[in-house]
């Protein structure tokens, strides 16, 4: 089973039956997961808003009528 979290990639064999990781792991593993999700979406929130104020700051393009 490929697992991949940020920038680290393995590859993982297990048994059938078999859990590798306890259920606190599990958690753990889990609730990272869900905070960087988090993050990334605050991160392109914020993106959005600073490209918003960003485009309203810069002059505008005149129609050519002179001013």
């Amino acid at each position: 089973m490929p697992i991949f979290i940020e920038e680290l990639s393995t590859q993982v064999t297990m048994r059938s039956g078999e859990v590798p990781l306890t259920p606190a792991q599990l958690d753990q593993i889990a609730d990272y997961v869900l905070r960087r999700l988090a993050e990334r979406q605050r991160d392109e929130h914020r993106n959005r808003m600073a490209d918003g104020v960003r485009a309203s700051a810069l002059p505008r393009a005149h129609d050519g009528d002179g001013y």
